[in-house]
């Protein structure tokens, strides 16, 4: 469901090419086996829902349960099940990571009797159903009283008549707001974490927590800067008041199924979890009004927040509890249409006890006031500006998972893999290898399309070597192509891609068994592939530190910040790019627990070279303003530098522009302030 927040005086305010050397014209036959990959096969924890039921039968009535059934055996990441038919059993399938919160059983079984309707009532002969959900509303009478506040923040005012009002503001702000739970008991651990994920998020979205995550910018930020950019501008400060609505919703849900001889395997690809926004309004008695449509700075914070929920939940554990709930009721939705399999959950779905957990029926507003001071001097007087920033926050898992064919037969040898490796039908849980390597395939492609939903301009694609030919992914279930013809891998890319924006193509080469086979890709795919025939550039990953993957995740990842103190503009004295200006750019970004340091090298000539350090302080100046901007999108570095390049090109047409990247450093994360200094 949803919950109101209340926001009040907002201000109108990254590769190296292949080279050719010869012509090469391969076919299938020219494929040996690739070499096995350097990195040692995941770890796959499994847990037996059948035993585990005939454990907690004996167990909970004596209130004995081990720690280990009720955090499901250590297992921390959810991946999916296996329904293992000649048992009837049904087997998750997960991972442990100790640097992730627990996973509690009670949140399972929570979800499982919800996707069995045992929480909806019965009204007459029908079921009242509901999703698992949540909202914290203001209740109309605080709604009334801010109305009245509002209209006495007025910048004009005097500063003691502003503190006055800005204490009344803080004051009815706190009083409580009302907190509903949906579609699940109240007083559980379930419902505890939607409500803080929904509260602490409030924080999040006025800036009061300051996160420090490279392209995370609170509303008030937003308006900090909208406030600074008119005054810089000699531009009008409009007052305007914003109430707006945050839910946290499901994005696109899928899972890949693979039929095998005895057992189905279901792998959950992916689970994302949006922050959506819509304004609202406030009648004359308080009530609030769903206006249909979302207030500009609220949407470009909550597209912000959705595209760096995962750098959000590594710094705050809330949020990854939260993608928690919503893979847990993914996975109860299909196990639930699977039912007819004959799996026996009667006991988590009837007998098992869910601890009471509190939960608040009334939590107080959240508020923030940050202060603007602008000083204006002239010969006759100082004149000092002050601007007030004050503000005064749901949770709907309506999840409906659609279910795609797995093409590559990985997930059969997986299942196959988990019900081998049980040493007895008696087995709680237990550990195996992914000899495989089915989930080092199906996680890289998750991340290959999590990348690539959050790029304009540009897509990570993998090319995996393989005894068949070349297979080739952008993180859709289908690979784009599976192959030796490399004049039909252009097809392909043409007809998916051909009337996109899409302008370059990073390419991670994986399995093959030497630079030679790589330099062979490469040949002939430029052979039967001329440049003038596509209308992008398909460049090659140098190997680097960490090896390809983590240069796409450092170029492509959505969210950057801008380090303007690194920013410098010179002439090149030597070389073949002698008298060209080089205009040197400092970049963080974050990939999971990590800020990286990446720095661009740009080398720029015009048609007179007097003219080029003119042309690279221009270049500086439109990097200087891209990332000034106070809506600025969380995008990843390579789509930035994109619309940089157009912009000045659009400028500067005769202006010739080659870029470099130097070599990518890497920092344990330090906070916003600490990496500021640092720099």
């Amino acid at each position: 469901m949803r919950s109101v927040f209340l926001t009040a005086m907002i201000l109108a305010c990254f590769l190296l090419l292949a080279k050719c050397p010869r012509n090469s014209n391969q076919n299938v036959d020219d494929f040996t086996e690739p070499p096995r990959p350097s990195s040692p096969p995941e770890e796959v924890r499994a847990l037996s829902l059948k035993v585990l039921q005939a454990r907690l039968r004996a167990c909970q009535p004596k209130n004995s349960c081990s720690p280990e059934l009720l955090r499901l055996s250590g297992m921390n990441v959810v991946l999916g099940f296996v329904v293992d038919q000649a048992n009837q059993d049904l087997i998750l399938l997960g991972q442990s990571d100790s640097t992730l919160p627990p996973l509690h059983l009670e949140d399972f079984v929570v979800a499982l009797r919800n996707a069995w309707m045992k929480y909806a009532p019965l009204e007459g002969n029908t079921y009242q159903y509901s999703y698992p959900g949540c909202s914290i509303d203001p209740v109309p009478e605080v709604m009334r009283e801010l109305q009245l506040v509002e209209q006495q923040l007025d910048s004009r005012r005097s500063t003691g008549e502003m503190e006055r009002a800005l204490d009344s503001w803080r004051r009815v702000c706190q009083k409580p707001q009302a907190v509903r739970v949906l579609g699940i008991p109240f007083d559980t651990h379930f419902a505890q974490v939607m409500v803080k994920a929904d509260y602490d998020m409030k924080t999040l979205a006025d800036g009061a927590d300051a996160i420090g995550i490279p392209g995370f910018i609170s509303m008030t930020e937003m308006s900090l800067g909208e406030a600074r950019q008119a005054i810089q501008q000699n531009k009008t400060i409009t007052l305007s008041a914003s109430l707006n609505r945050f839910w946290f919703y499901p994005g696109e849900t899928s899972f890949e199924e693979a039929q095998g001889e005895s057992q189905n395997v279901l792998f959950l690809k992916r689970c994302p979890v949006k922050l959506l926004t819509e304004q609202m309004y406030s009648d004359a008695r308080g009530q609030t009004i769903q206006s249909g449509m979302a207030n500009p700075q609220a949407e470009r914070f909550a597209e912000n927040f959705t595209a760096l929920y995962d750098r959000v939940m590594r710094q705050r554990p809330i949020y990854q509890e939260l993608e928690n709930l919503f893979r847990f009721v993914a996975l109860a939705k299909l196990i639930e249409e699977r039912k007819a399999n004959g799996i026996d959950l009667s006991y988590l779905l009837e007998g098992f006890v869910v601890t009471a957990a509190p939960v608040a029926k009334t939590l107080p507003g959240r508020h923030l006031v940050k202060t603007l001071e602008h000083q204006e001097e002239s010969q006759q007087s100082i004149r000092t500006l002050r601007l007030w920033f004050p503000s005064c926050g749901g949770v709907g898992i309506e999840i409906e998972p659609k279910v795609e064919r797995d093409s590559t037969e990985l997930l059969s040898a997986l299942g196959a893999n988990a019900v081998k490796t049980r040493s007895s039908k008696e087995t709680l849980s237990w550990s195996f290898k992914d000899d495989d390597y089915a989930l080092r395939e199906k996680k890289d492609n998750a991340r290959l399309h999590t990348i690539n939903q959050f790029n304009k301009t540009n897509r990570a694609l993998t090319v995996t070597y393989k005894p068949e030919g070349y297979l080739v992914n952008d993180g859709d279930s289908e690979p784009i192509f599976i192959g030796s013809n490399l004049a039909e891998l252009g097809k392909r890319l043409r007809a998916k891609y051909g009337e996109s924006s899409i302008e370059t193509f990073l390419v991670e080469t994986k399995d093959f068994p030497g630079d030679h086979k790589k330099q062979a890709f490469w040949t002939t795919y430029r052979m039967q592939n001329p440049e003038s025939d596509t209308p992008w550039k398909l460049k090659a990953l140098s190997d680097g530190r960490d090896g390809p993957t983590d240069l796409q995740n450092r170029l492509m990842n959505p969210g950057v910040s801008y380090n303007q103190k690194e920013s410098k503009v010179g002439l090149v004295s030597e070389g073949e790019r002698k008298g060209w200006v080089k205009v040197t750019l400092g970049f963080f970004v974050q990939v999971g627990k990590n800020i990286y340091r990446v720095v661009v090298h740009y080398f720029i000539t015009g048609a007179e070279l007097i003219r080029n350090l003119d042309l690279g302080r221009a270049f500086q100046a439109e990097v200087d303003t891209y990332f000034a901007v106070p809506d600025f999108k969380a995008e990843s570095l390579l789509d930035s530098l994109n619309e940089i390049e157009r912009t000045f090109k659009r400028k500067h047409p005769d202006a010739q522009i080659e870029k470099e990247f130097e070599g990518i450093q890497i920092s344990q994360f330090v906070s916003a302030v600490e990496r500021d200094a640092a720099s």
